[in-house]
């Protein structure tokens, strides 16, 4: 086996297989996601997920309040739930020193598409990065998921609005923990006590929305701006105020080399004008990374450290980047409006369980549309091969959602989701071929 030494920005590495890194010179240029958001750590990890997790939330808050009483040490709740500690948790003696609080189950990501419940307490909880997670529950706030290693094609990004689990979007074990890389961060007591941009004079914060700042790197948002001719505006209109444009003020205390506007009336971002926003940058990144050439150019590089993002000097191409990247991100947190206009059928009666040795895809046939089976007689009719197999991270969205429910009976909001997750893979299926259109050339310039 040949072993190759190749020095690059990424590190110095020893490969035993020789590596295409024909693109390495533009692929340095970009900024790594974990450089722009300074502030992020790996989801939570609970190590007792049958234990702290549930799909139903009554389910859930009763089986802790069981938990934490004197049946929570019977043996066959112990042995059920696994109430022991181990090597790296000390479950019993964290149940000691806590109680249970109806505030602590919150909705989580457990999976794309698949938001759960989780009764989450730092002091409890294994693993609960803290660090990240209390600036994304509670709060209005966007994160990105994505790996540092990956063992398949790099399909490894989402988005998330709540807090998230570490195996997110692939199984840790195989190198595709999900880091969470949030948007902004929130003033909590614990934040304040950190050393970040709250310490420091480099954005302003946005009052009207909690007193969040941007979790982005000044010298990346500098070299954004600059490459634009843009404002990088932080703060947001208050609810029922007019996106109008008042005059511009500068702050004093702005990041040395990045204008930045103080009103939270002005600002630009998709729709015009001479401004950009955090949600901006987001999008920005969150449109480049699903585009299909840029998996494909920058593969080698994907499959050994977090994904890095081409700037562009060109306003227009970035302003449509940004429209294509909000689009998937309410895509892929359902909230756009398109995904309740299903282009599926559930036409046969039956108890909606979701039986053992299914899903069973069955391909399109003559005049019969492509069938997703849940028991010998159910079925989701219309769904395309390609919306069947796709994958987020290591997971094949539709047969991972389905999988998780063996056993299980689906009710009407279940069966409505499963729809609207259709709609939305679809829909991101031609986006990213749009977002591949809109690009003219590589490297991005």
């Amino acid at each position: 086996i040949e072993n190759v030494n190749r020095e690059t920005c990424l590190g110095d590495f020893r490969f035993f297989t020789p590596k295409a890194f024909d693109n390495i010179e533009d692929y340095c240029k970009a900024w790594s996601i974990k450089d722009i958001f300074p502030t992020n750590q790996n989801g939570v990890k609970t190590d007792r997920d049958p234990l702290f997790k549930d799909f139903e939330k009554n389910t859930l808050s009763e089986r802790i309040k069981v938990f934490f009483s004197e049946d929570g040490l019977d043996s066959v709740f112990r042995d059920t739930y696994n109430v022991y500690d181990s090597s790296s948790y000390s479950l019993l003696a964290r149940r000691e020193s806590t109680s249970f609080n109806k505030n602590n189950i919150i909705p989580f990501m457990y999976r794309p598409f698949d938001k759960r419940w989780l009764y989450y307490d730092p002091n409890l909880t294994s693993r609960p990065a803290w660090k990240v997670m209390q600036h994304m529950i509670g709060t209005k706030n966007l994160s990105i998921l994505s790996s540092r290693q990956v063992l398949s094609e790099f399909r490894h990004i989402f988005v998330c609005d709540t807090a998230s689990n570490i195996n997110g979007i692939d199984t840790a074990g195989k190198f595709g923990s999900g880091p969470t890389f949030p948007l902004y961060l929130y003033p909590t007591e614990d934040s304040r006590k950190q050393k970040s941009l709250f310490e420091s004079p480099v954005w302003q914060a946005d009052e009207a929305n909690g007193g969040r700042v941007p979790n982005l790197n000044p010298e990346f948002v500098a070299e954004m701006a600059e490459k634009l001719g843009l404002k990088f505006e932080t703060k947001q209109p208050p609810p029922g105020l007019p996106q109008m444009r008042q005059k511009d003020v500068e702050f004093e205390g702005g990041a040395e080399g990045i204008p930045q506007n103080s009103t939270h009336l002005a600002f630009g971002g998709t729709e015009g004008g001479d401004t950009f926003t955090p949600e901006d940058i987001f999008h920005y990144i969150y449109a480049i990374f699903h585009s299909p050439t840029y998996r494909i150019r920058y593969a080698e590089f994907l499959k050994i450290d977090f994904p890095r993002v081409p700037l562009t000097s060109d306003v227009a191409l970035f302003r449509a980047l940004c429209k294509l990247g909000k689009k998937l991100v309410g895509l892929h947190l359902l909230e756009a409006p398109e995904v309740s206009q299903h282009i599926t059928r559930y036409p046969v009666a039956g108890d909606n369980r979701v039986e053992k040795g299914y899903p069973k895809y069955q391909e399109p046939i003559e005049e019969q549309a492509g069938r997703v089976q849940i028991n010998k007689t159910q079925y989701f009719e219309g769904i395309s091969p390609e919306v069947w197999e796709f994958h987020v991270g290591g997971y094949q969205v539709l047969d991972k959602w389905l999988k998780d429910r063996r056993g299980r009976q689906l009710s009407y909001d279940d069966l409505t989701h499963y729809q609207a997750v259709v709609v939305s893979l679809q829909r991101t299926i031609a986006l990213t071929a749009e977002i591949d259109e809109t690009i003219p050339e590589w490297p991005i310039c």
